[in-house]
């Protein structure tokens, strides 16, 4: 199988992370010191499944596929917000 995307790396998920921490914070509607909390938690898990990743070379291809999934997510997500912005309102 050939590979479209690399192998997830800590700086992929450093990259990911003021996305994903947007993502979840509009989703629930988190302000204030709150944010910190989600942001730290948030940190803590993928940095936590990266290294289990490393552990069991098993969970690996599971731990990208979701990875990328939740990047493609986000992405999208974000495309379609800029979209709305471009709309005609009619």
């Amino acid at each position: 199988m050939q590979e479209l995307f690399g192998q997830v790396t800590p700086m992929l998920v450093l990259i990911m992370l003021p996305g994903l921490i947007q993502f979840v914070k509009d989703l629930v509607a988190v302000e204030g010191t709150w944010v910190k909390v989600l942001s730290f938690f948030v940190a803590l898990a993928l940095g936590v499944l990266l290294q289990l990743q490393v552990m069991y070379p098993a969970i690996s291809q599971w731990f990208t596929l979701a990875i990328y999934s939740i990047l493609f997510s986000m992405a999208a997500n974000g495309y379609y917000d800029i979209a709305k912005t471009f709309a005609v309102k009619g």
